[in-house]
């Protein structure tokens, strides 16, 4: 495969060790760990990156944030929001909680979302 990320301008590749990202911060590459990105919003002609430990922007678009993170279980749930599954602690109609914080589900994913959600106990049982 011959395309570069656009998140580190590095080749992408199937062998690379997908754990971890790197982000560019001034003129250093800051390495996160990847399973730690709790959600992520759009900010603009950025985007938010909320890990455990703090916010990071990047220069990129949503959509193609989430073609490149195929490693992580990304659910978009509103046009500004993709949440990782695994930092759910509560969800209702219309809002999922990611510990204090509230993501809106929107109109436009809501029935994606109730589709993930019956999936998701039918592979419980």
């Amino acid at each position: 495969m011959n395309s570069k990320s656009k998140i580190t301008g590095e080749p992408i590749s199937e062998e690379t060790n997908n754990s971890y990202l790197f982000i560019k911060t001034g003129i250093r590459y800051e390495k996160l760990n990847i399973a730690d990105l709790m959600f992520v919003k759009t900010e603009g002609k950025y985007i938010g990156l909320i890990f455990k430990d703090g916010k990071r922007l990047l220069r990129i678009s949503l959509v193609n944030f989430l073609k490149e993170t195929i490693q992580i279980n990304l659910v978009r749930v509103h046009k500004c929001f993709a949440i990782n599954t695994e930092f759910i602690t509560s969800h209702a109609t219309k809002e999922v909680m990611i510990l204090d914080y509230k993501i809106p589900i929107g109109r436009q994913y809501k029935e994606f979302w109730q589709k993930y959600l019956i999936g998701k106990d039918n592979d419980k049982k």
